[in-house]
């Protein structure tokens, strides 16, 4: 039986870059701005106003000094709750 996730898959990435700066000791400005994102673009996205999308995701790996996209879906498996482990 496979596990439902507690939150979706656009609301795990926001909270998985919240997450990752948090242990970086960064703000979300900081990795708004190391991504290169205008603050409404990003806080649009990060309130779930409009998608994240794959080029998204792989600009804030970068940002949170994740060595690519896969890891920061990584994170955001986990922070909805369907992690392998």
């Amino acid at each position: 039986m496979s596990k439902q996730p507690n939150i979706n898959l656009q609301a795990s990435i926001s909270r998985a870059i919240a997450v990752r700066a948090a242990r970086l000791g960064r703000t979300l400005k900081s990795i708004r701005l190391a991504a290169g994102y205008p603050t409404t673009t990003f806080q649009d996205r990060y309130k779930g106003r409009r998608p994240w999308n794959t080029n998204d995701v792989d600009r804030l790996a970068k940002a949170l000094d994740l060595p690519d996209g896969f890891a920061l879906y990584a994170i955001a498996r986990r922070e909805a709750g369907l992690s392998d482990s």
